[in-house]
């Protein structure tokens, strides 16, 4: 964890950014997959709603094209959206 001396020294570009909560780096690619499990991305709660719910969501993610897609092809699209716009 960051000392309150760390505070008042300047930024160095070679320092990685890290996560204030848990001093991981924020590039690493286990801290950006727990970053996406703690969010709304959870597959099992898509995997819950009706296909009429599913479709809806896909618009509020903003998925481009719904039409003709399978349940489950629709869950990933969706899970897509939510990774790139993260």
């Amino acid at each position: 964890m960051a000392s309150p001396d760390d505070a008042k020294k300047p930024i160095d570009e070679s320092d990685p950014v890290v996560d204030r909560v848990t001093d991981a780096p924020v590039d690493d690619p286990l801290h950006r997959y727990d970053q996406l499990k703690q969010g709304d991305a959870h597959i099992t709660q898509l995997q819950q709603l009706s296909m009429p719910e599913l479709i809806e969501q896909a618009r509020v993610d903003r998925v481009q094209e719904v039409s003709g897609l399978k349940r489950q092809e629709l869950i990933f699209e969706i899970l897509k959206e939510r990774v790139k716009s993260n």
